[in-house]
């Protein structure tokens, strides 16, 4: 029930109201569009996949029609407060020609009303973005609130819009058009308002953010649960403590739902069990509810108002549970589990009292289906990289309450909620629930229906029928979706299931299950055997199991009810009678089907009567050769196609056997090996029958490399292994192989399982048996190749199909494809394991024999590109295009001849020395070699012994943090203030350092001239304690416009390990606030003695001082053309009053070519804007070096490759406004000496007349003052690319380095 006391709430402002709610309640619809960090690691195929991945991923502007956003002000229109000083016309929003759309200027010259222009906050778009916090909004609110995107009301008419104000929940409507002047926010329209109140938005309902505080404490600080509908919003959940968004989250993680506390409770408790996985033997923790998205709640078609011997709520629940690695834009495997008789878990077993408490301890209690089966299994889908969501329907076989048979005192003093004794806690026990109608039951039974009776229904239901006269009082474990009242409708419920995932995860979630690629799997264990075949007995608008994508249903038998010959109901076993009536038919009618058996090893099933013995399935010969206990953990050990359809068909349909000794967890985490072919004949086609992909059945991956998890979102000690690149490279190469041939598999043997297996088989079985005999084979080592088989016309004898486009020829291109890859991976195993070696040997000696092997492989590749290879492999591709039956006699020396033409390793060589290869694959093996002999070179070159160099806070990319982060806030004049940083025992102070003492005490080296002029420096500061060098991992512009992270460590740049820390954080503050991100950090720490500097030392030489993109920012004096004094933005030097102002000291005319790429291109239009372009031709990274204000263009080359395609000044960033965020957040200065302390034309400086207009023209408040106080105290030498923690000037002299040591009482000549 909602807690109504929820709703009141002190309104401090307009938007503290919308803060009590997650995004996802506010707008269920939006999502998140922040992407992936770029790993430059990554190679072309891994990018290629990611390109794949990003075409599905989500989109608001394509998925989503409408989004809803909360208006945080009103910038014109009737409700603004600023028309009468700008006419109604105010914005933050300029188009390329540095005004607003010209339908816009030209309604407004005709006396029209301005439209309506509002800042809004998306929550699907800016999710990280703060909330305004005080109202009236403070300086630093206004900040806050200028990045978010601007949105415009069109029609002036619209109902509501004079209400429209801060605060007001708006409908909005994007367009990918008209842009926020190109940048990475986009705007549209408002086109409904929605309300003032979060009474006015009937959806919302109490928070998950209330979970965060409850009223009473449990061993897992849960809070309670709450009513309503599921897909308006997230309750109750289990509380992590203070949630932290991470950008790579693509779902949101945490418990959601309207189910019980009790359920949540124990099934979060259940998966801390640490029961050991069945393939990986991960043992420890399954990711929970800090690391999942798990989704407890009520499903109308899942046991609506079932109360028997259990809860008086809305009926049973459903948990529904996906990874955090959810790729949400891929195909999802949605994977149904119903659970065996008494399942779901122990969380009610105490009666209706059950406290939080004790279903967390419950938990413990042996024969856990959660613990002993569902947790494990989701252990290794994770280890395998599944892309899935689990479902767990409660069904009419739970457990409940647990009350035994007989048992009328429990049940009467369930009533009260009060002593209800002891419930039945063993497996499969006899419980109410599963066994009403029992003999001997009858008193029981009748105290039940009298407790059912008297239980008050909801008050959307007025029917006037008792609820015992809709609940079950009989055959429980047939009833589960038997499209009753209480029993549920199965394809309802599957829709209501998409519901729930399109709400909380997503429309392209819930698409990516229904859509093409989609995969739906139901697991059936023991009673629920029952279940699933009783469903399949329904028959047109019934049918129980008509729902898309269904491709995979496996029955887990249980000998108490799967050995029965057969049951009055069904008139045979529950197994045969699905057969008969959902696998049989669906096979006759060609649709695709996977249908597995599971079982454990038993000696009286041999010879016995067993599903496969009946006459149904008729195959009782191939159960008993195989049925044996040798085979008993073997997994799949025979497969076979289901009836043929009608002629000239191809099966489509098959039935496999798994014998394990946990044949629930195998049927939850294997993959089927058998063939399923593809597309199939369909009548009036012109494809030839079988016609499509071949594929195996296997379900989707999240990601086809390792590590497919990332560290942590499975507890695994040995993690630690692929830590290092080579490493993980080594691994990525060993599970690609494995996956295609088994480990230990080879090209000629590939083992049971993998990917090459089934083709290997038919080739080996072709050749001893020939084309007129291998359709007759029904078993060959467990496997049957009759869906290359068609029948002929004029008989019903089948005959192998080779035409064109025939299943057999699509699976031998796939076989044909693989084979080139296993080629390339054999010879990248070599090279890697050698490469290991390479890395591991001390650094000497592994730079010269990286040297070796680079003056080797750069003339072999040139050797590998003439024609007569290129020829080679034309005619061995021609060759193999096609399967030629008269080939493949001898199926094992022809798979010689082709994997020896694709690759030969020379022989004779162990792991010492490089691998030397010929053959098809050479070429990009050695190309692959190349890419890795000069990573490691660069990696060697730029790294120290010191296995600590790097300091991990700055190694690893931070979320974006709302401002203040280090404890600062918003000072004099509107700028940013720094507070104190701590990094191990030090302090670092909020400003940098004016005098040598306060480096000092930070790190206690006294640098002398002899150090430094001797090349000493750099071994007496390592030396110091506490010094370290780190990278730092920043945000940058990659090519083509793609914004990632990258390490200043990868162009061989570090500075102290402490002020690493700083740097971070203060780049991304200073990104968020001026919409502009640099490219790289180009120079930091200096190992040698920094030239020019004769009288002192460089900020450079101890770690202290950054240069960032010098090409673009140049240094001189009265140099003033740079991109960070906006020399090279549009908008500045485009200003018709910026020459007599007398900023640059270069002339605006001179500039423009900064802007664009091909000025003559510009036409000038008298009384109009001083320059009018033709089309987009903004300057790009890559044209960088023909730009007025280059400087030694020899700095950029990175421009021209990793950071290539990018506008360099994106017309609405503000590179000014990133120096002064970045220096006023940091403390660090910066190297400038004239820009805006100097005035170069109009007089010596600027009245505060002036002063505001440049305001006006950089669109930053008191620039010229803020300019100056970032500024180092050297005057008259701009060095804009330079940034150092230091308040001095350029350089630090020995006489203050002296004076420093003097007073510390060092002796320091």
């Amino acid at each position: 029930m909602v807690d109504e006391t929820r709703k009141a709430l002190t309104v401090s402002s307009p938007f503290s109201v919308w803060e009590q709610y997650a995004y996802g309640e506010i707008d269920p619809a939006g999502q998140p569009i922040i992407a992936e960090y770029d790993d430059p690691d990554d190679g072309l195929l891994t990018a290629a996949r990611a390109a794949r991945r990003r075409a599905a991923t989500p989109d608001i502007f394509k998925d989503v029609q409408f989004t809803r956003g909360i208006v945080l002000a009103v910038l014109s229109g009737p409700s603004a407060d600023n028309d009468a000083t700008t006419g109604g016309r105010l914005t933050k929003l300029l188009s390329t020609s540095g005004t607003r759309p010209w339908w816009e200027e030209l309604s407004i010259m005709q006396g029209k009303k301005p439209p309506l222009r509002a800042i809004v906050k998306v929550f699907g778009l800016t999710p990280d973005l703060p909330m305004p916090k005080q109202w009236p909004p403070t300086p630093r609110d206004e900040q806050i609130i200028s990045l978010y995107p601007e949105y415009i009301a069109i029609d002036p008419n619209m109902p509501g819009i004079s209400e429209i104000r801060p605060g007001t929940m708006v409908r909005l409507q994007h367009d990918r058009q008209y842009q926020n002047n190109g940048g990475p926010l986009p705007v549209g329209t408002i086109t409904g308002v929605l309300g003032n109140r979060p009474a006015d938005v009937a959806d919302l309902k109490p928070s998950p953010k209330d979970g965060f505080s409850p009223k009473c404490a449990s061993p897992l600080r849960l809070a309670g649960s709450a009513g309503g509908n599921y897909t308006s919003h997230t309750v109750a959940l289990i509380d992590p403590g203070r949630l932290i968004k991470k950008i790579k989250n693509k779902i949101p993680l945490g418990v959601f739902g309207d189910g019980s506390i009790q359920t949540k409770a124990h099934f979060a408790a259940s998966l801390q069990q640490g029961t050991t996985s069945m393939v990986s033997k991960i043992s420890g923790e399954t990711p929970g509810f800090r690391d999942a998205f798990i989704w407890v709640g009520h499903m109308k078609n899942n046991g609506y108002l079932d109360f028997v011997d259990r809860p008086q709520d809305l009926g049973r629940e459903t948990i529904i549970y996906a990874p955090k690695y959810l790729d949400t834009g891929s195909p999802i495997e949605l994977k149904y589990y119903f659970h065996d008789r008494t399942g779901f878990g122990y969380p009610w077993v105490n009666g209706p009292g059950t406290t939080a408490a004790q279903a967390i301890q419950n938990a413990e209690l042996q024969g856990n289906d959660f613990a002993e089966k569902v947790g494990p299994a989701i252990k290794d889908l994770m280890r395998a990289g599944r892309n899935f969501i689990l479902v767990v329907p409660e069904m009419m076989h739970s457990r409940g309450y647990g009350t035994n048979l007989g048992d009328v005192a429990r049940i009467k003093a369930i009533k009260t909620g009060k002593n209800v004794g002891q419930a039945n806690l063993k497996p499969h026990g006899n419980v109410q629930r599963v066994l009403v109608e029992s003999l001997g039951n009858d008193q029981a039974k009748k105290a039940m229906k009298d407790l059912v009776d008297g239980y008050k229904r909801p008050s959307s239901q007025t029917s006037s029928s008792s609820l015992s006269s809709i609940n079950r009082w009989m055959e429980r474990t047939f009833s589960t979706f038997d499209n009753s009242f209480t029993g549920g409708r199965f394809p309802a419920f599957h829709s209501e299931v998409v519901a729930a995932i399109e709400a909380h995860l997503g429309k392209a979630a819930a698409e990516n299950v229904t859509g093409q690629g989609g995969y739906v799997s139901i697991t059936a264990e023991g009673a629920s055997i029952v279940t699933l075949a009783s469903m399949s007995t329904y028959v047109g608008a019934e049918e129980a199991l008509n729902i898309t994508n269904l491709k995979k249903i496996d029955l887990v038998d249980n000998v108490q009810y799967d050995s029965f010959q057969g049951t009055p109901q069904f008139g045979s076993r529950a197994s045969v009678a699905f057969f008969k009536k959902y696998v049989n038919p669906q096979a006759l009618k060609g649709q695709p089907l996977e249908f597995n058996y599971y079982t454990r090893y038993d000696d009286a099933k041999l010879n016995g009567n067993n599903f496969f013995s009946d006459p149904t399935i008729g195959k009782a010969s191939l159960f008993n050769k195989h049925y044996k206990s040798s085979n008993k953990n073997s997994g799949r050990v025979f497969s076979f196609f289901n009836p043929l359809p009608v002629p000239n068909t191809q099966a489509r349909n098959y039935t496999s056997l798994f014998i394990s000794d946990k044949p629930t967890l195998m049927a939850l985490i294997s993959t089927n090996d058998f063939i399923n072919p593809g597309t199939g004949y369909k009548p009036g086609s012109s494809l030839p029958p079988g016609s499509g992909a071949f594929q195996t059945n296997n379900p989707p991956l999240a990601r086809t490399s390792l590590p497919r998890i990332l560290n942590g979102e499975v507890p695994d000690h040995a993690a630690a292994l692929s830590s290092k690149p080579t490493n993980s490279k080594f691994l990525d190469v060993m599970a690609k192989r494995n996956k295609l041939i088994g480990e230990g598999g080879t090209p000629g043997a590939p083992l049971p399982g993998s990917k090459m297996y089934f083709f290997r088989q038919f080739l080996e079985a072709f050749g001893q048996k020939g084309q007129n005999n291998i359709c007759l084979i029904s078993d060959w080592n467990g496997l049957n190749f009759q869906g290359f088989c068609v029948k002929s016309n004029s008989s019903d004898l089948l005959t192998v199909d080779a035409s064109n486009g025939s299943l057999l020829q699509a699976a031998f291109k796939e076989w044909y494809h693989d084979m080139k890859e296993l080629a390339k991976y054999t010879a990248e195993y070599q090279d890697q394991r050698w490469l290991n070696w390479v890395e591991n040997l001390p650094k000497k000696m592994a730079l010269d024999e990286v040297t070796k092997a680079l003056a080797d492989v750069v003339p072999a590749l040139i050797e590998v590109k003439v024609p007569e290879k290129y020829e080679q492999q034309i005619e061995l591709d021609k060759k193999y295009s096609t399967f030629s039956m008269p080939d493949w006699d001898n199926a094992s020396q022809e798979i010689d001849t082709i994997f020896s033409a694709l690759v030969t390793l020379t022989p004779n060589q162990n792991h010492r020395q490089m691998p030397i290869f010929t053959g098809y694959v050479e070429e990009y093996v050695l190309t692959q070699r190349k890419k890795a002999l000069e990573k490691l070179n660069k990696k060697l070159l730029g790294s120290t012994d010191d296995a600590n160099s790097a300091a991990s806070p700055a190694d690893c990319p931070a979320p974006p943090r709302p401002l203040g982060i280090f404890g600062g806030g918003l000072g004099a004049n509107g700028a940013y203030t720094s507070g104190v940083v701590q990094c191990g025992s030090l302090n670092l102070p909020a400003e940098a350092p004016t005098d040598f003492i306060q480096i000092s005490r930070m790190i206690p080296y006294f640098p002398t001239k002899a150090h430094v002029n001797g090349n000493q420096k750099d071994t007496k500061l390592k030396e110091t304690p506490g010094f370290q060098l780190a990278g730092v991992k920043h945000l940058t512009r990659r090519g083509g416009g793609n914004i990632g992270y990258m390490n200043s460590i990868e162009a061989g740049t570090k500075v102290w390990e402490c002020l690493a820390q700083k740097i971070q954080t203060s780049w991304e503050i200073a990104c968020a606030s001026s919409l502009y991100i640099p490219f790289r950090i180009f120079q930091g720490y200096r190992k040698e003695r920094t030239p020019n500097i004769s009288e002192g030392i460089s900020l450079h030489d101890l770690g202290l001082a950054i240069d960032i993109d010098p090409s673009l920012n140049g240094n001189g004096i009265d140099w003033t053309r740079g991109v960070f004094t906006n020399a090279w933005l549009q908008s500045t030097v485009e200003n018709e009053e910026i020459n007599a102002l007398g900023v640059y000291s270069e002339k605006a005319e001179d500039l423009i070519d900064n802007v664009y790429e091909d000025v003559s291109r510009l036409i000038p239009i008298i009384g109009a804007m001083p320059w009018i372009f033709r089309g987009d031709k903004y300057r790009r990274s890559h044209q960088y070096d023909d730009a007025y204000g280059v400087y030694e263009e020899g700095l950029g080359t990175y421009l021209n490759s990793m950071h290539k395609e990018n506008i360099i000044c994106p017309i609405n960033s503000n590179p000014l406004l990133w120096v002064l965020v970045f220096c006023e957040s940091s403390g660090m200065k910066w190297g400038n000496g004239t820009f805006m302390r100097k005035r170069y034309r109009g007089g010596n400086d600027w009245n505060d007349s002036e002063k505001n207009k440049l305001d006006k023209i950089f669109n930053i408040n008191n620039v010229v003052d803020r300019v100056r106080a970032v500024s180092w105290k050297t005057e008259g030498l701009n060095d804009h690319m330079h940034f150092q923690y230091w308040g001095g000037k350029s350089f630090i002299t020995y006489e203050e380095i002296g004076e420093a040591a003097r007073l510390s009482g060092v002796d320091y000549k």
